[in-house]
């Protein structure tokens, strides 16, 4: 008796514990996740069961419908029914706290899916602490299916309530993790409410309500993966459907028809904002995975109407980077898709951000199309307010916390290095340069950022400045001298080449020690390699600029690559470097020479005037005599061009090839001299010579390129030019070189001048002697021996005197020229 007192007693105290349990699962809507609790279903915990138990499937089968556990459908069954019937059996070991797992007896192990409704998941994400139960639903299912199996404690067709908790500890958990995967793959369409879903108020959805948003949600996440792997006209017309068993793959109970709370549409129907939200996304995915301009032209096509900033900033952008080829652009750039883009762009321009602003500026610089000065200042306008609002929220924080700037806000005036050299440069490239007082502001807000700019945005923004032709100022300057020492190992060879180019530009002297650092380093990264051909000519042509000599490292660099790249050098290369060695008076060695030279006779046909000047003034400068070969191709472009050439630059040409002791041929040299014979059409008429035009200097070079090149005017247009060197000399006026080159062209032709003329010269020689370089005197000396030149005692006594003293100066074999020419002048005691 005491006996069976005892297991009554026992058994009164565990049915009590267990109907508290119950209790307490009624109010808590059976959740028992760590997820805080939400408040019950309006409907009633029993009659929802009851619901899902008539209906079969429920919100969490994935099996088929049929009977409920324990037996066939009898009508409603209540969980007071359920709970009796699961604790008539004997042994019924004590239902655990929620989150006592660990200590369960006989708990059930993890259940690894295996049927095809677990592939309609989010994929699984990794996370910072292992988890213990899979991602997608169990093989059995804890509601509405067949049972697993018969639970610890020997009831078949039952559950106990710790098998009901960790199934739905598992469900929950399962859902969480599905959500944050529908939360990524939707970032605009935050999912509100906790695990179920629901609101915040005192009452929330029912199970069936849960499963009705789940499905919409896992469909409209399906649709949107589906259109970004294969984007097409259906999918951005279509809806996300419901399925036909759910997203468990069950069949929906008739509850689950019924609207969420908020406005929710159930079923896998779209609600709210989440049509745009999912609409805004495809639409951003369609763009960032197309290739070909034409399917983002018919993105635009299609779903322009739907376009927000950033999507526009991104259409633009795309294409942008995908088009290639010349004739690509053009038909891009003239579409009617293009221009509905560009009316996108204007309508969405006061949305964007620096960034966007930057992506617009830059595209239609790659695109080579210019939007038009007033969209380019409003896009510099809306970098402007940016920049000072930042420099402006930097300088002066604010000490309340309350009036800091925060969350969007805050964003909103963070402006990255990368925007503003993307802009800077789009502004340079299309040669818009907006007003000065806008770019005055832009460069003082960026000067002091620009040590923590990389080497290719500081680049670009010096760049942008220089094809602007906008020096920004000596401030300016310092901080980018400052920054480039911090970051000097960063610079490779295009930055170092762009950087010492847009300075030369810009009217900035970079410091010497910086340019040989940074050209040190140029020449140990081998000039750039296949870019070295760019390279050295861009550095070569700034330090000429600046007026700094580049280091001996670099220039033996040069002299080992030239040869090497010759053959990739351009017309604008070539130009550059003997513009440079030329300005610097600094020849390479005979190779490099040769190579440069040769790639300049092969560049001949597409010579400009400019460059054929060019190549002819730094030839003579350098006194390097090309190739006959080479000479020719380079004398061909002369001949073509030679009615393109004003006056004094075909006076150059001449001169040059007097220096280099070529003839072009005496049809060339007429056609070069003939206007200053009178034969051409700016002949001057009027009883006035062609010669007269001339001033001293330029009938020097005529005489002496005449001479050198061995080729013989006519008699009186060489005495006319040897007059105009004496009316000159006469007045005190002509310059010392000049007499040098006249009297020196004169004796090469052999021409027959009077002792008055003679006289005049000399004397102008003797009054120079100080501005005259000894060997200067020596070949003045030795013209008017040859010419003949029979001086007075007084006027071979003074030529006597300046020649004592520029002897000591003079090589050898000048010194021996000047004594034999002053014997032929009479003088025969001349020391040695």
């Amino acid at each position: 008796q005491m006996q069976a007192q005892m297991q009554a007693q026992m058994q009164a105290q565990m049915q009590m514990q267990q109907q508290a349990q119950m209790q307490q699962q009624q109010q808590n809507g059976l959740h028992f996740g760590t997820s805080p609790p939400v408040p019950p279903p309006q409907q009633g915990g029993q009659t929802l069961l009851a619901n899902l138990f008539a209906g079969g499937g429920g919100g969490g089968g994935g099996a088929p419908r049929g009977p409920a556990p324990g037996g066939p459908a009898r009508g409603a069954v209540s969980l007071a029914d359920l709970e009796r019937s699961m604790s008539q059996g004997p042994g019924l070991p004590m239902a655990p706290a929620p989150g006592s797992f660990d200590g369960w007896p006989n708990q059930p192990p993890s259940q690894t899916p295996h049927s095809n409704h677990a592939q309609t998941h989010a994929p699984h994400h990794t996370h910072d602490t292992p988890l213990n139960v899979p991602a997608s639903t169990p093989a059995k299912p804890a509601w509405g299916g067949a049972s697993a199996g018969p639970p610890p404690g020997g009831h078949e067709g039952v559950k106990s309530l710790a098998q009901i908790q960790a199934e739905e500890e598992a469900r929950a958990e399962a859902r969480r993790r599905d959500e944050e995967a529908l939360r990524r793959a939707q970032p605009g369409n935050p999912v509100v409410g906790g695990v179920w879903g629901g609101g915040g108020g005192n009452s929330g959805p029912s199970l069936a309500q849960i499963q009705a948003e789940e499905m919409r949600r896992a469909e409209a996440a399906r649709a949107d993966a589906s259109s970004r792997l294969a984007p097409s006209s259906e999918t951005r017309t279509s809806a996300a459907a419901p399925g036909s068993g759910g997203v468990w793959g069950g069949r929906p109970s008739a509850a689950v028809s019924q609207p969420l709370p908020g406005g929710g549409g159930g079923g896998g129907g779209s609600g709210g904002s989440s049509v745009d939200a999912s609409t805004s996304a495809r639409i951003q995915g369609e763009l960032t995975g197309a290739r070909d301009p034409r399917d983002i032209l018919a993105i635009v096509d299609a779903d322009g109407d739907a376009f927000d900033p950033i999507h526009t900033a991104t259409a633009i952008h795309r294409i942008a980077t995908h088009t290639k080829g010349d004739a690509t652009r053009e038909s891009v750039t003239s579409s009617p898709s293009f221009a509905a883009l560009m009316d996108l762009v204007r309508a969405n321009l006061a949305g964007m951000n620096s960034q966007g602003l930057a992506n617009v500026a830059w595209a239609c610089a790659r695109l080579d199309h210019s939007p038009g000065a007033d969209l380019l200042d409003d896009i510099t306008a809306g970098l402007e307010r940016e920049l000072t609002a930042s420099t402006n929220s930097n300088s002066s924080p604010a000490k309340d916390p309350a009036t800091k700037p925060r969350g969007r806000v805050a964003k909103a005036r963070e402006v990255k290095p990368q925007a503003v050299s993307n802009m800077v440069w789009a502004l340079g490239t299309l040669r818009h340069r907006p007003s000065d007082d806008a770019l005055a502001s832009i460069f003082h807000a960026v000067g002091p950022r620009l040590a923590s700019f990389r080497a290719q945005e500081l680049t670009n923004v010096v760049l942008g400045a220089a094809h602007m032709e906008y020096a920004p100022g000596e401030a300016f300057n310092a901080s980018v001298y400052d920054a480039v020492r911090a970051n000097h190992r960063s610079f490779e060879g295009q930055e170092t080449s762009n950087l010492l180019w847009a300075l030369a530009r810009i009217g900035a002297r970079a410091p010497d020690e910086l340019v040989s650092t940074l050209l040190e380093q140029s020449a140990a990264q081998n000039l750039g390699g296949m870019a070295s051909a760019l390279n050295l000519s861009q550095c070569l042509w700034a330090c000429a600029k600046m007026g700094v000599n580049p280091p001996e490292t670099y220039v033996n660099a040069v002299d080992a690559e030239l040869p090497r790249c010759a053959n990739r050098l351009t017309t604008e290369s070539v130009d550059c470097i003997l513009w440079a060695l030329a300005t610097m008076g600094a020849p390479l060695s005979a190779d490099a020479m040769d190579a440069l030279t040769s790639a300049a006779a092969r560049l001949a046909d597409r010579m400009d005037a400019e460059m054929l000047v060019k190549t002819h003034w730094a030839l003579a400068r350098l006194r390097h005599r090309p190739a006959p070969g080479d000479m020719q191709q380079i004398v061909s472009a002369a001949r073509r061009l030679a009615d393109e050439l004003p006056a004094d630059d075909r006076l150059t040409v001449m001169h040059a090839w007097g220096v280099l002791r070529t003839n072009p041929g005496d049809d060339v040299i007429r056609a070069y001299t003939a206007d200053f014979r009178g034969e051409g059409d700016d002949a001057t008429s009027g009883g006035t010579t062609a010669e007269s035009e001339l001033d001293g200097d330029q009938a020097a070079k005529l005489l002496c390129a005449y001479g050198r090149t061995r080729h013989q005017p006519p008699g009186a247009h060489a005495a006319a030019l040897a007059n105009r060197l004496v009316e000159e000399a006469a007045e005190g006026s002509l310059h010392p070189g000049a007499a040098v080159l006249g009297l020196w062209g004169a004796s090469l032709l052999n021409m027959r001048m009077s002792t008055k003329q003679l006289d005049i010269l000399a004397r102008n020689a003797i009054a120079q002697d100080k501005k005259l370089a000894p060997r200067s005197l020596a070949k003045i000396v030795w013209a008017l021996a040859a010419l003949g030149y029979d001086p007075t005692p007084m006027d071979l006594g003074a030529l006597k005197e300046r020649s004592a003293h520029a002897m000591p100066r003079l090589m050898a074999k000048d010194q021996e020229a000047l004594r034999e020419a002053l014997a032929r002048l009479g003088d025969v005691q001349i020391s040695r």
